[in-house]
């Protein structure tokens, strides 16, 4: 019910696409708190920016003496433009992946953990392409790949619809956003200590999908640590951001 409600109360105040936009502008702002701290934590948001509890998560960590560093992505990262939303997610890659890089280069943090949670998820994985220094990551409510979960969750119908009215079908943007697939970046995870949370109730990212990336990653011979929640969507992430052990 909460996954209906919220999602048709987005639906009406979305803008989902405007002329002003360029993917270059997708990382809109990033918050480092205590960068002092022993290990760094790396916060990649939902769709949105995730409000209060991502930024609650952030401090709560920071409280914990963690350096973290939190990210907030343009909304225009996931809209009806095939094209720029692979164009988005890739200059988000190496400006995040650049900045990590300098970060773990100047100073040296004992422990550098990712932490994504929905449509953080697909970036996330991808910005393990190009950064490979961390140690554990974890992943709330993560599908195989972003044009499944965009095609069947209730809360993107209006970004669907518009990549359909174009002729696009789900295996076409399937193969337009690879790059962009968790699946498909599973490499950087081998070695790592991996956190998954699945919402079995989820209708937003489609539990089967969460299922499938347990698996993909099991299969890839990557064993993670799996919990699971009843909650859906948006009270699974509120959960994980207020309360989750970390």
């Amino acid at each position: 019910m909460l996954d209906k409600l919220v999602s048709r109360q987005g639906a009406r105040r979305d803008k989902l696409s405007t002329q002003s936009y360029r993917p270059e502008e997708v990382v809109t702002g990033r918050k480092f708190l205590n960068p002092n701290g022993q290990q760094l934590y790396v916060l990649f948001p939902p769709w949105h920016g995730g409000a209060q509890p991502y930024q609650k998560l952030a401090r709560r960590l920071a409280a914990q003496n963690k350096a973290v560093l939190a990210y907030t992505f343009h909304d225009e990262i996931l809209k009806p433009d095939v094209d720029e939303v692979l164009k988005s997610f890739q200059c988000m890659q190496t400006i995040v992946a650049d900045e990590l890089n300098t970060i773990a280069d100047s100073q040296k943090y004992d422990h550098i953990r990712l932490i994504s949670m929905s449509l953080g998820n697909p970036a996330l994985a991808m910005v393990t392409a190009e950064f490979d220094r961390f140690d554990s990551a974890s992943f709330a409510l993560s599908a195989t790949d972003l044009a499944s979960s965009m095609w069947h969750g209730i809360r993107t119908q209006r970004v669907r619809q518009g990549i359909e009215s174009q002729g696009y079908s789900l295996e076409a943007v399937k193969q337009a956003w690879a790059p962009m697939a968790p699946i498909n970046n599973l490499a950087a995870l081998a070695g790592k200590n991996i956190d998954i949370l699945v919402s079995t109730a989820d209708a937003v990212i489609p539990a089967s999908y969460q299922y499938e990336y347990v698996n993909a990653l099991r299969d890839y011979g990557i064993e993670p640590t799996v919990s699971t929640t009843r909650l859906g969507h948006y009270a699974a992430i509120v959960k994980f951001c207020l309360y989750s052990q970390i």
